[in-house]
């Protein structure tokens, strides 16, 4: 059987979008100190609220090499910074988790079956 039909008899999501999924859980658990991690090193929140987006938009970080472009610091912002703000609920982890559908995520995914 090939991995997409795989997935469908298990009823499981694909592994790229299980990542992206993980990725945006941690980045809520470092801004929002569920872990102990310093936010200040790794993500930076924007400090310009009249802009559009939600309220927890990120900086991304300026890098030149493609090395950097794949930390999770910088491969995340994209990601957390498109998030929907009418849709999107901060208010706890798991309603955040829930609140974040596969078919956004999908959009960010790099291979497509059909």
């Amino acid at each position: 059987m090939t991995y997409h039909s795989r997935l469908k008899l298990l009823n499981l999501e694909r592994l790229e979008v299980r990542r992206l999924g993980s990725d945006l859980a941690f980045a809520y658990k470092i801004l929002f100190s569920v872990v102990c991690i310093n936010s200040e090193h790794m993500l930076t929140l924007r400090n310009q609220p009249h802009l559009r987006g939600h309220k927890y938009t990120l900086t991304k970080p300026r890098c030149t090499g493609l090395v950097r472009q794949c930390f999770f610091s910088t491969r995340v912002v994209n990601i957390w910074n498109n998030l929907p703000a009418d849709t999107t609920d901060f208010s706890s982890l798991h309603k955040f988790c829930a609140s974040v559908s596969t078919s956004y995520l999908l959009r960010f995914c790099t291979v497509y079956f059909e």
